[in-house]
């Protein structure tokens, strides 16, 4: 067994001493995309505003600092548009240098399903437009599912997400996958207002040379009251492409 497994079954064996759980399902529609991308419960006209990080340091790169923004907003009965945008910081010894993102907009459709039902199961879209000028810009598309089932104290959670786009547009404009994604993660409730996450990931791009990226990870959320809440974890790559460790942290604000 590699020492990338064996470090994967220390986190997980961590996380499932911490006893057992008394409280209510987290509330995934307030800190997304801290750690999952469970169906959201917006009403319309609420938005949530997430502020955050991730630090991430890869032994075949130098490290690099992340300042996310993620901003979503209900605009009918299950239905909520998003946006994202990246502030990106490269240190290398002496030298740093900053980049951002193309902003990222979405939709996502929580399907209609009896109230009392322990399942959700949420559609989502997300346009990822590129503005580098007309040789090299691209739009792409990523269609995504999520699907979660909640017990009396544990949630369990999948979604996949295929990011496909177009080709330069000088060029005739023919689809190409670019990288697929599927994930899996569970949240306990260890307390009124605390939780415990972990998740895991499989990311492939068929076009590199390591093609396929799988990351295990492990955090809290913290409800601090009806609109605001803390967030922080872990991550770390189970394979050879991917980062060394990756650390995650936010603030989010809802709007009643």
């Amino acid at each position: 067994m590699g020492p990338r497994w064996r470090k994967a079954f220390i986190w997980a064996g961590t996380l499932a001493s911490l006893g057992s759980l008394h409280a209510q399902s987290p509330p995934s529609d307030s800190y997304q995309p801290v750690f999952l991308e469970s169906a959201s419960g917006l009403k319309p006209g609420q938005t949530v505003l997430w502020l955050g990080g991730e630090f991430e340091e890869d032994s075949g790169d130098f490290p690099t600092l992340k300042n996310i923004i993620h901003v979503r907003r209900g605009i009918a009965n299950r239905l909520l548009v998003s946006v994202n945008a990246e502030l990106v910081r490269f240190n290398k010894g002496t030298y740093t240098a900053w980049g951002g993102s193309n902003p990222s907009f979405g939709l996502q459709y929580r399907l209609p399903l009896p109230s009392q039902s322990a399942w959700a199961l949420q559609l989502k879209g997300e346009i990822l437009p590129s503005w580098g000028g007309m040789a090299s810009a691209r739009t792409g598309f990523a269609p995504g599912v999520d699907l979660t089932r909640r017990f009396r104290n544990v949630g369990l959670h999948l979604n996949g997400t295929v990011t496909a786009g177009s080709r330069d547009r000088k060029t005739v404009g023919v689809s190409e996958v670019d990288r697929w994604r599927v994930s899996a993660g569970y949240d306990w409730a260890l307390k009124d207002g605390a939780w415990v996450v972990m998740m895991a990931w499989i990311k492939a791009q068929p076009m590199c040379l390591k093609p396929v990226e799988s990351t295990i990870e492990i955090g809290a959320l913290r409800r601090l009251s009806s609109s605001w809440s803390l967030g922080g974890g872990a991550a770390t790559s189970l394979t050879e492409r991917g980062q060394d460790y990756l650390l995650r942290f936010g603030v989010t604000y809802r709007t009643e």
